[in-house]
Order: C-alpha cells, then structure tokens, then sequence
C-alpha cells in the first residue's frame, strides 16, 4: 500500500510560574517553598542584596526542582557594591518606587553605571554561591525602562544567562477587581515602549521638565 502519510506534530506550551522576592523575609521564603512544594511554583528569583538572602538559598536543598534566578533590585534595601551606595539614602538603603528610580536616572544619567554594578554584584553573589541564574528580572520591573534594560542585556550576555522576563501587565480595567490601593498611587508596573507605566507616560513631559531642573541645580 502506498500512500502518504502524515504526522500530526502537537506544539505543547509550558508555562512558567515564577515567584518573585525569594530571601526578602523568612516568610516570603517559606510561602514561595510552600507554593512550589504544594502549587504551582516552578520558578523563583532571589533578592541577593536582602538580609535574608544566605538563609533562603540554604533552604533550596528542600527544593531541587524549583529554578533559581536573580531578583535584580535597585529600589530597596543596602546595595552590594560600593558603586551601589550611589543610589541609598542617607540611612544607606535604597528607598525608591520604580518611577523614583527612573526620575532619578534621568535627572542625572550617571546613575545608570550605579544600576549596572549594583545589578552585577547581585548576579555574582548567586554564582558565588553555586547557583547559575536560570534568568533575570528585576524589583518593580524596573528593567523595562529602556536604558536600564540595555544594561541588563549586557549583563545577561557577561553571565551566559540566557532569559531575562519582559513585563507587559497593566493597571486592573473594566470588568476586573479594583487593583489594590497602593498599586493605584504608586504604578510600578512597566509598559512596552517607553519603559514606563502608562500614568507615568502620560506625564512624561513634565517629568523630564522636572528631571531637567534638578540636573542644572
């Protein structure tokens, strides 16, 4: 019999339940564990520059199936490197919104080198420990904003790591729950395009006004 035959090739989609902030707080740590020993977590990133960073990778032994990547963060806690303490307060921590971080870089554009070795140190602390990054995302996304993400391209290829996560949530609309209080006043969420949040887009005009002033005082 001849003929010909056809085979049907089915494509299967695999999704990637990553939890964010792995090492922030023991209970941060425990509830992510949790919800990849008894949910859908398959994936986390750590918060190397946390207090309770050391303490959450020793507790991967429990999970030797869960991915680990680097939580990149420039907004909160004490930085890692000296470059890093750049972007602290007076306090010595980083205290910044994701829009904070933005208006800053852009008012003085130097701080991006700040970004870029602080990002650095935290990846190399993780591969210092033993751990190779499966990918890359950052705190409050700030990495959508296109020159900080720029930079993280550049880092991804220094490091060999081969996924970094692109954001394109927005702000809940019509026929969803009302997004929560803080996320209202605070949009951390980034877009496509510009890097920015829609309602930070929005008033990029008078932001760069603004970021102008304070570059020339």
């Amino acid at each position: 019999m001849h003929g010909l035959i056809m085979a049907a090739i089915v494509q299967t989609r695999k999704a990637i339940i990553n939890a964010d902030d792995f090492g922030f707080s023991p209970g941060v740590t425990e509830g992510i564990l949790r919800a990849h020993r008894e949910g859908v977590v398959t994936s986390t990133t750590v918060m190397a520059n946390m207090p309770g960073a050391g303490e959450a990778l020793g507790r991967l032994a429990e999970a030797p199936a869960l991915g680990v990547g680097v939580h990149l963060n420039a907004c909160q806690g004490e930085p890692l490197s000296p470059e890093g303490q750049a972007l602290a307060q007076a306090d010595g921590r980083m205290r910044r919104t994701a829009t904070g971080l933005i208006l800053a870089c852009l008012a003085r554009p130097r701080l991006l080198r700040a970004v870029e070795a602080e990002f650095d140190a935290q990846i190399r602390w993780l591969l210092d420990h033993g751990r190779r990054p499966t990918h890359l995302d950052s705190h409050r996304h700030v990495h959508a904003f296109s020159p900080i993400f720029a930079r993280v391209v550049g880092l991804a290829r220094r490091y060999d790591i081969r996924r970094i996560r692109w954001p394109q949530e927005r702000l809940a609309g019509a026929g969803w729950p009302a997004a929560p209080w803080r996320q209202r006043r605070e949009p951390e969420t980034l877009e496509v395009g510009l890097g920015l949040s829609p309602i930070v887009e929005e008033a990029l005009p008078k932001l760069v006004a603004a970021a102008a002033r304070l570059a020339l005082a």
